[in-house]
């Protein structure tokens, strides 16, 4: 429990088959936080292409420059478009639930990172290391989870 971060009302709700009021609202506060980016993306592309037009800065290409302002702004914006809607789903559809016995998996990247992740009944969660070390492999587990943005909610041991 306090490796996920969930109390026993978290739990109930989600053996009942929904969200606890607490997860809802963590839910629509992550929610707002990509809006929150989204709308200070557009401030700041529209006060950079403001800056650049007013200025009308020598011996560069201005139309280059609104150009790569509206690239990155684009890439930024459909990013964070893309995680708000995953959070929009999640709480239109629910929660769900994998049962099965647990494998941990650690994936080594660049950078000396590791990726952790937990594949249960053919889906797989990333996690951070101290959800990771509450797991032990080959146990069986019901995991409440996310099914868009794959958060895991509760979990519980079968043994």
């Amino acid at each position: 429990m306090d490796a996920i971060g969930f109390t026993d009302e978290d739990l109930e709700a989600n053996l009942e088959g929904s969200l606890s009021d607490s997860q809802q609202n963590w839910l629509k506060r992550e929610r707002a936080w990509w809006i929150y980016r989204i709308v200070l993306a557009l401030i700041a592309f529209t006060a950079g292409c403001g800056f650049v037009l007013v200025n009308r800065l020598r011996d560069i290409d201005i139309y280059s420059i609104i150009i790569g302002f509206c690239i990155f702004t684009g890439i930024f914006v459909f990013a964070a478009a893309s995680k708000w809607l995953r959070f929009n789903a999640d709480l239109r559809d629910g929660i769900e639930i994998a049962e099965g016995r647990i494998k941990l998996d650690i994936r080594d990247e660049a950078q000396e990172r590791s990726r952790y992740r937990i594949i249960i009944e053919h889906v797989t969660l990333k996690i951070d290391k101290e959800v990771f070390l509450a797991f032990k492999n080959g146990d069986p587990y019901a995991i409440y989870y996310l099914p868009h943005t794959k958060n895991i909610l509760s979990a519980v041991w079968l043994r």
